[in-house]
């Protein structure tokens, strides 16, 4: 049985915006943004389609293009970590270290116990030869349940 969409439905809305979860969690990356698109097109203020879309941008190394679903997603939404975290990486990935860092402070300030963004945060650190800090940040990670942190530390924090 095939079931046909109505167009411009808020139920619609949501099945896009839950298939393309589905296929976020996949990696089916590209295919989770057209359905991300649709979802705005449906509901141009669904902020939560842009931070989704902004991760799938990332994964496709898309991470200007993340960086801007992310800004939208996070100047108009409630305050969610795990949005400041993902445009801190996509932002480390385009050199722009101490701009992820406040994303990763803010993510900390918003959930004191999220251990990657500890870890991410020390990793720019080090990027910005603020090795005390970052071995600090990445001891922190550690403490909250990160093994690859101290992996880190055995390296970067001698």
């Amino acid at each position: 049985m095939v079931v046909k969409l109505q167009k411009n439905t808020s139920k619609n809305k949501e099945i896009y915006y839950f298939r393309g979860l589905s296929k976020l969690a996949i990696d089916s990356n590209f295919e989770a943004i057209q359905d991300f698109n649709k979802v705005l097109e449906l509901d141009s203020l669904y902020y939560p389609a842009f931070a989704d879309r902004g991760v799938a941008k990332g994964n496709l190394s898309d991470f200007r293009g993340a960086i801007l679903d992310l800004d939208k997603a996070i100047s108009n939404s409630i305050n969610d970590p795990f949005n400041y975290y993902v445009r801190g990486i996509a932002k480390m990935q385009l050199d722009m270290y101490q701009d992820a860092i406040l994303d990763f402070d803010n993510a900390i300030s918003l959930d004191s116990k999220f251990a990657d963004a500890f870890f991410r945060r020390g990793i720019a650190k080090i990027a910005i030869r603020k090795v005390d800090q970052a071995c600090f940040d990445l001891s922190q990670a550690g403490q909250l349940g990160s093994k690859v942190a101290y992996k880190a530390i055995n390296k970067l924090c001698k």
